[in-house]
């Protein structure tokens, strides 16, 4: 039985997944499993959402629709402590240039993301 190192929780490394991990992912012997099954999802979550931040950084001319994705991933790396509440600025400015006319259904994305943005910026103080 182990602990997991985010959540505390116990769990147990099943032969399966140790199978896995070491014939399929191709882990060292000396790899040990540190995170329960919802933690290292979640931790593959915010690992996918910062390489799509990376791409879209790199767009030169964004569509409103990558726009409102890297709004998103940005505000869910803040959220998972990824990245400084500085990054709430970036986040504002992107915001900021998505025009809510650009497509059905955007001006409720961007109002979510503007309310998400928000209750950081409350948790702030």
């Amino acid at each position: 039985m182990r602990q997991c190192r985010d959540c505390g929780k116990p769990f147990i490394f099943f032969a399966a997944e140790q199978q896995y991990w070491y014939e399929e992912l191709g882990f060292g012997l000396e790899s040990d499993c540190v995170r329960c099954i919802g933690c290292r999802k979640k931790q593959q979550g915010i690992g996918l959402k910062r390489e799509r931040y990376e791409e879209l950084f790199h767009v030169a001319d964004r569509t409103a629709e990558q726009n409102l994705e890297m709004a998103d991933c940005c505000l869910s790396l803040v959220e998972a402590h990824v990245f400084h509440k500085q990054k709430l600025q970036h986040i504002r400015t992107i915001l900021k240039r998505i025009r809510s006319d650009s497509e059905e259904g955007t001006e409720l994305k961007v109002q979510t993301l503007w309310e998400r943005l928000h209750a950081l910026e409350r948790d702030d103080g």
